[in-house]
Parts: structure tokens; sequence; C-alpha cells
């Protein structure tokens, strides 16, 4: 594979959304706070002035479906300031390149290849479980979203690139949150406009993009686990090799991975962590997941056709899921009017 392109000279532009994130935090330990209050005392639509930009805010579940399914023709995204996590994945791009891009993927997400994955989900949670069962022996505190994250992300290396994690997953977690702590990006920016240089230092956002530019290139090297044919990495693989689609070259499958390592992992791995923490709160919830697993699968191993009669512990996910929406790296839409000069982003 070629060498991953560096975006850290993107880092503090004006355009990044991390920067014009800057004036939520008022409320440091919450940003979304601000906007849950306003959203609370103004109603689904919300006009926000952020650094230049005029952001409209939306709320309201028919807006969300006018923006993103009854009107998504007159939308496109913006996400000019993710790039450097996502480089020129599939998730930064719409229309027909979208679609391109995204063909020789597709089969890999069929219905079908759920049951083949399974396996490769519970291996990795065996391994994550031994680990909990000796913090709860030690007592040890740990952050769970970590701990979740670094699931989510053995999970999918196994079971869609056949490969172990070739990555120190929690060093590339704490290398996610230095990216996405938004003062990190303000302080970048204030030295841009002064005209100062900023260091890549250990625990600045530069290093952090450094650290998550070099994952994708091991999991490439990295030896295949069982040489399975019906990969996610095969496939993709096989589209830069495919003369008939020049836009995926091997820069574009190296952004592929960055984005499944990244926004594949993330909502999974908050809707655990808020799942263990509302079940937690409440043992009675616990105690039934656990009645319906003994019910259902009792000491075998749980497989694809066990998922339909797992209803109540589908209900508590989708509960934590409407109480907690996963605040992905999904993309914010602006209106492709002419006359149009705001964003429309979703607010929880």
């Amino acid at each position: 594979m070629t060498a991953p392109v560096s975006h850290v000279d993107q880092l503090g532009e004006e355009s990044s959304v991390w920067f014009q994130l800057t004036p939520l935090l008022k409320e440091p330990h919450n940003p979304l706070t601000i906007l849950m209050q306003m959203a609370e005392r103004y109603g689904g639509a919300i006009p926000v002035n952020m650094a230049n930009q005029r952001i409209v805010l939306l709320t309201d579940a028919e807006h969300f479906k006018r923006v993103l399914v009854t009107k998504a023709d007159d939308y496109i995204k913006y996400f000019d300031g993710l790039k450097p996590i996502f480089g020129k994945s599939m998730i930064t791009h719409d229309g027909a390149l979208w679609q391109k891009i995204r063909m020789p993927q597709q089969p890999a997400f069929h219905p079908d290849m759920f049951a083949e994955y399974i396996p490769y989900f519970l291996a990795a949670i065996h391994s994550k479980m031994q680990i909990w069962a000796e913090l709860a022996r030690t007592g040890d505190e740990v952050e769970m979203v970590e701990q979740t994250w670094t699931l989510a992300a053995d999970m999918i290396c196994k079971a869609l690139f056949d490969r172990d994690m070739p990555f120190n997953p929690h060093f590339v977690f704490k290398c996610v949150k230095t990216y996405t702590d938004v003062m990190n990006h303000k302080a970048i920016r204030l030295k841009k406009v002064a005209g100062e240089e900023f260091a890549i230092g250990e625990e600045n956002a530069a290093k952090a993009m450094e650290v998550w530019a070099s994952v994708p290139p091991e999991v490439f090297a990295a030896d295949p686990r069982e040489q399975r044919e019906r990969t996610l990495l095969k496939m993709i693989e096989a589209a830069v090799a495919d003369p008939s689609i020049p836009e995926f070259d091997q820069q574009q499958a190296i952004d592929e991975l960055k984005q499944y390592l990244w926004a594949g992992t993330e909502t999974t791995a908050l809707t655990l962590a808020w799942a263990l923490y509302e079940t937690a709160k409440h043992p009675q919830a616990a105690e039934r997941i656990r009645r319906e697993g003994e019910s259902v699968y009792g000491e075998r191993e749980p497989t694809a056709a066990d998922y339909s009669a797992l209803a109540y512990t589908r209900a508590v996910i989708q509960e934590t899921m409407r109480l907690y929406p996963p605040k992905s790296a999904s993309p914010t839409r602006i209106c492709r009017s002419a006359a149009a000069s705001v964003r429309v982003s979703a607010a929880p």
C-alpha cells in the first residue's frame, strides 16, 4: 500500500467543523447541553451563529425526514471539517461517485453475511469478557466507552478484515478522543491566526491524526486469521485492482478502512456503553436480559437464528438508542439552493 496522505495541515482551518463548534463550550462538561436547552425553548429548527457561519440545528423528527428522506436531493453533505479523519472515503461523497465507491463494498453488508460474522463477534466478546472478569476481581476503574470502543474495533477487524487487531486499540482510542476534543482545535486555530507554528506533540490533535493515519496500513499488512475470501478487506483490495474503477486507488482503500474503524465502531461503542450504564442502574432489566438469553440459547453460542427471539434484549438496545442517540460522524447536510447560506445539522 502507498503511504497515507497527511491531513495535519488541515487542522485549525476556519472551515473545520471542530473549530466551528467552539462557541458551544460554555458548558465544558457537556457542550450539547446548551443545544438541548435551546431546542426545548425555541422548537425544532434553531438558527445559530457559529464563527462566521449560520447554522440551523434540527431537533424535530419531521425535519430529519425532510432532509434525509423526502427531500434528500435538495441537500448535500458537509464534510470539509472531517476530512482529516476520513480522507476521501465514501462517507464524504454524494451522488454518482458515492455509488461507484459503495458498490464494490456492498456485498459485505448483505443480510446473508451477518450469520458469517457472528462467530468473529463472539470471539472478540469472549476476549473482552475475560478482561472484564479480571477487572471485576481487582476492582479497578475503567472508562467504559474505551472498553466498548476497543471491543467494537476488535469485532470489525476479525469479522470484516480477517485480522486480529494489529494496533493498540486503547492508544488509538485516546488519539480519537484527543482529536475530537474541540478545545484542541481552538488552540491550533488561534496559533494559525497569529501566524505561529504548532508543534506535533503527544497530546494534540496533530499527533492524534498521525497515529490515526498509520492504522489502516497496519491492518493491510497484518497476517490474515483464516485466509477467508469473503471479507470486506478482500472486496476493497479487488476494487483497487479493478481498472474499471480508477477512482478506487490505494489511498481510497486506506480511507475506506478509516471509515469503518471510526464510524463503524463509535455507534456500537456508545450504544453498548449506555446500555451497560442503564442496566447497571436497573438490575431487574439486566436480570431479564440474562433470563432471556438462557431461555433462547442456553449454554450454546448464540447464532443469527436467535436474533428474532431476543425481543426484550432488542427492546433495551432500541430504548437506549432513543434515550442516547449515537453521535457518530454522520454528515451535516447543506441546502443545495443558491439562495440558502445556512447549514443544516442535527441536534439531539
